[in-house]
């Protein structure tokens, strides 16, 4: 495995952090290696998101150009942008070199819970190709292939209507847009199975953009939507919808974006089949592992896993001074080789003997 030395007892690590029986934080970090060279071509904008050989040649170059140190390792998601599921059942996508939008539509959310999506999708059909190839690309173990980004429950179909109109529905339509709801996460399953029995098979283990391992299949659940949400509103739209995607993942982590989504937390620490939280804050936040700290502490103390990013080693260091040990995920990267190795030292020796 690229820049890895020992991917056995990385997973064993990793399943310590399921079950949360790790005695020391799990950290991920890498560094660029010494020397390295970045992938480079000259092509147009679309490309970087739809030509084949281009993703699998810069995916393979550019993870072996780096180094990793305690639980890092080389991934790459696979991504057609957020709203790729809207692509998938039909909507008009757009793209420019960094990111993607849907074209949304004004409809009732009858006609949403009638939605359906076609087998020769080009969006389905492309990103089928995209894992194909790089599970084909990474099969001797070089790296790992992570899952693409499918957004559902109301995130899924924000994206086929827009914000607004999903807010009107809440008032003018619930019992139709619980059935949109139902109707999305419904094909969404579908459509994940799909692409999860392809990047698996050759690796067994599953990852995504957030990095964790797992050797049983796991994803991320994002639902940005409810910083909109009043209580009875999260009540009556989300939690039986959230506890079913939980339960159809099995192992997941919420995407807690943004400091106006922690007022959410207890009723998410409260839905038992969610297995743990990753927080985020926005830009706006200057210092984010201040603000998190106590919530990571509320989140631990749950019984549930936690994942954050720092930004510095010092970070890395406030992070560990502060929070016990089991369950607790960071996420961090090293300019150099150098500040890799001297991170990793700073980590094995507060811990100690763990391993």
């Amino acid at each position: 495995m690229f820049g890895v030395k020992d991917f056995a007892r990385v997973r064993r690590m990793y399943e310590q952090y399921w079950t949360r029986t790790n005695k020391r934080a799990l950290v991920y970090t890498e560094a660029p290696r010494d020397g390295a060279t970045w992938y480079e071509a000259s092509l147009p904008p679309m490309d970087y998101w739809f030509n084949v050989k281009h993703i699998v040649a810069s995916a393979r170059h550019n993870l072996s150009q780096c180094v990793y140190a305690l639980e890092g390792y080389p991934h790459i998601m696979t991504s057609l942008g957020p709203d790729l599921m809207a692509g998938i059942l039909g909507w008009e996508l757009h793209y420019n070199q960094s990111s993607e939008w849907s074209v949304h539509r004004d409809m009732d959310m009858a006609e949403l819970a009638q939605i359906a999506y076609r087998k020769d999708n080009f969006y389905l059909r492309k990103m089928e190709d995209i894992l194909t190839e790089l599970t084909d690309d990474a099969k001797q173990g070089d790296y790992i292939v992570g899952l693409v980004d499918l957004n559902t429950l109301l995130d899924g179909l924000a994206g086929l209507v827009g914000p607004q109109n999903l807010c009107y529905a809440m008032v003018d339509e619930p019992e139709e847009l619980m059935a949109a709801i139902a109707r999305h996460f419904a094909l969404y399953k579908e459509v994940y199975t799909l692409y999860d029995s392809i990047a698996r098979r050759y690796q067994g283990g599953s990852t995504n953009w957030l990095s964790v391992y797992s050797d049983v299949p796991w994803c991320f659940i994002s639902l940005d939507f409810i910083v909109m949400l009043s209580d009875r509103d999260f009540t009556r739209f989300v939690e039986q919808p959230l506890r079913d995607m939980a339960s159809f993942h099995g192992r997941n982590l919420f995407h807690l974006d943004g400091e106006n989504a922690a007022r959410h937390l207890d009723r998410l620490l409260a839905i038992p089949e969610i297995t743990g939280i990753q927080v985020q804050c926005t830009p706006q936040v200057s210092d984010p592992v201040g603000f998190w700290i106590p919530h990571l502490k509320r989140i631990l103390a749950s019984g549930k896993t936690a994942w954050i990013y720092a930004q510095t080693a010092e970070d890395v260091q406030r992070l560990m001074d502060s929070l016990p040990p089991e369950g607790l995920f960071i996420k961090t990267w090293s300019d150099s080789e150098k500040d890799m190795h001297a991170l990793e030292k700073r980590v094995l020796d507060f811990y100690g003997a763990t391993e």
